[in-house]
């Protein structure tokens, strides 16, 4: 699947420039830098890192492709990207002192929630960074997950990411960022360089509008990002997803006759919000702004706004007299809450039942609730439910009052053995083991009767299916047929 961006009819009202330095998001030149690799695989990548000013070097005229990238020089390239400037009180984190260079950025990137920590007193920004909690990082940065894992489990090594990367990695893996190495491999726990984070840089981001200056140019399959406020976008196509990120903030953006064939995710957007002309979006609109509250120059029935997922509060205008025109003041929308469960997000709005938030697919939380007990008892486990620290059932008949996750706990069901010794005589001489779950493997003990020979365990009253163990995978109550044969008596011996 091939993307591009073009202009879409003459040019647009506000040049905009792309790929280019400004004084916020300054660029050096990758001639400064002593160790570029020209040539190599990841010139492109790297060179669109250090011209958008998302990368700058280390400070000693390397660029140090080859070096592991840390958590700190992580979160800064990110916070680059969206422009992010709010920062956020990181005191309680007692391993980031406030006078290195990345305490700012470390700031930046816990108010985006983008960066978590650790532990409660931990950030760990000089620790170097796996590529699977980068992957999630950025995941987190573009309000995505995914729980289809067909093409996650295409690669070699696509079990073996961590339960809470899997929804955030298949994610970018199906939409094309992250394609593994040549051995078809992710590498999900390997350190990731420099240069590989810049390439997964490239793969998502492929034009940063950053302020008044040249047009747009063509760009490939990829993520177009608005990251200063106060810009008009007029007649463009955008084959993929359109940002308005964090640095737009309480600034204003109008997107006149603008086509995105993927989504539009507001990040920023608190001042005035126009929308106009023909403006449509293939996939839906999703407001999440950690910062504040987007406000639409808009009605809520605006075409735009058909598929909207709102994480974070926004406003739109109120029509005169409570009709379909006038252009009175912004009504706040209630506040609908990301509800996560196994992987998936669903929405609900501010008061109603956590079991009616729906999912972007239509699918409701409680049937999922419901689905996922019917799949896990299939396969022997019993399954409880909690949110917020509280016990809840499949239906989630609870009002929702904030997002969070429901946390699952899974139980073996234990199943009954019987033993039908097929005859009142026969007998163990210890109790034998009556229960099994799906983990456990049980070996059939040998019971005993007076005058016979035990034969076999079976799994049929037929006695056509002898079994010696019941193994693991058990999934349902299991009785076995004991089978005998009259004892063979020796010869008595009699001496002449």
């Amino acid at each position: 699947m091939k993307f591009s961006l073009k202009l879409f009819g003459a040019i647009m009202t506000i040049a905009l420039v792309l790929c280019l330095a400004t004084s916020v998001f300054a660029a050096v030149d990758v001639s400064q830098f002593t160790d570029f690799p020209t040539g190599s695989w990841s010139e492109t990548a790297l060179k669109a890192g250090v011209d958008n000013g998302l990368i700058i070097g280390k400070g000693d005229g390397r660029i140090a492709p080859k070096d592991y990238i840390t958590r700190a020089e992580t979160a800064a390239i990110i916070n680059r990207a969206f422009g992010a400037t709010v920062k956020a009180d990181i005191s309680k984190y007692t391993d980031v002192s406030s006078d290195k260079w990345y305490y700012a950025d470390m700031q930046k990137a816990v108010n985006m929630q983008t960066i978590q920590g650790v532990s409660d007193t931990e950030l760990r920004p000089d620790g170097y960074i796996t590529r699977e909690q980068v992957f999630t990082i950025l995941a987190r940065a573009l309000v995505i997950s995914d729980t289809n894992e067909t093409k996650l489990m295409s690669f070699s090594d696509g079990g073996s990411v961590s339960s809470w990367a899997r929804a955030y990695t298949a994610a970018l893996v199906n939409r094309g960022y992250v394609n593994g190495n040549a051995e078809n491999r992710l590498k999900p726990q390997d350190y990731i360089t420099r240069e590989e984070f810049a390439q997964v840089m490239h793969n998502i981001f492929k034009q940063y509008i950053v302020g008044e200056g040249s047009k747009l140019s063509d760009a490939t399959f990829g993520t177009t990002v608005v990251r200063t406020p106060g810009l008009t976008l007029n007649n463009l196509v955008i084959n993929g997803d359109l940002i308005i990120a964090d640095g737009v903030g309480n600034g204003d953006i109008t997107l006149k006759n603008v086509k995105v064939s993927g989504r539009i995710l507001f990040r920023g957007g608190e001042g005035k919000v126009k929308i106009e002309d023909n403006t449509t979006v293939g996939e839906f609109v999703i407001v999440h702004d950690v910062n504040g509250v987007v406000n639409f120059h808009n009605y809520r029935t605006h075409s735009l706004f058909k598929n909207i997922v709102l994480d974070t509060e926004a406003t739109f205008l109120k029509p005169a007299g409570g009709g379909s025109g006038g252009s009175g003041g912004g009504t706040a929308e209630k506040k609908e809450y990301t509800i996560s469960f196994n992987g998936k997000d669903y929405i609900v709005t501010e008061g109603n039942k956590l079991g009616s938030a729906k999912a972007s697919d239509g699918t409701k939380l409680s049937d999922a609730l419901e689905d996922f007990v019917s799949s896990q008892k299939s396969q022997g486990y019993d399954v409880s439910y909690t949110f917020d620290g509280k016990a809840i059932d499949s239906s989630a008949d609870v009002k929702a009052s904030a997002s969070g996750t429901i946390e699952f706990t899974k139980t073996p069901i234990q199943y009954t053995v019987t033993y039908n010794l097929g005859a009142n005589d026969a007998y163990f001489d210890t109790t034998p083991d009556g229960n099994i779950t799906v983990e456990e493997t049980l070996t059939l003990p040998t019971p005993k009767r007076a005058g016979y020979e035990f034969v076999a365990w079976y799994l049929d009253s037929a006695l056509t299916q002898p079994v010696t163990e019941i193994s693991v995978g058990t999934t349902s109550d299991i009785t076995v047929y004991a089978s005998w044969r009259l004892a063979t008596v020796p010869a008595p011996k009699y001496t002449i």
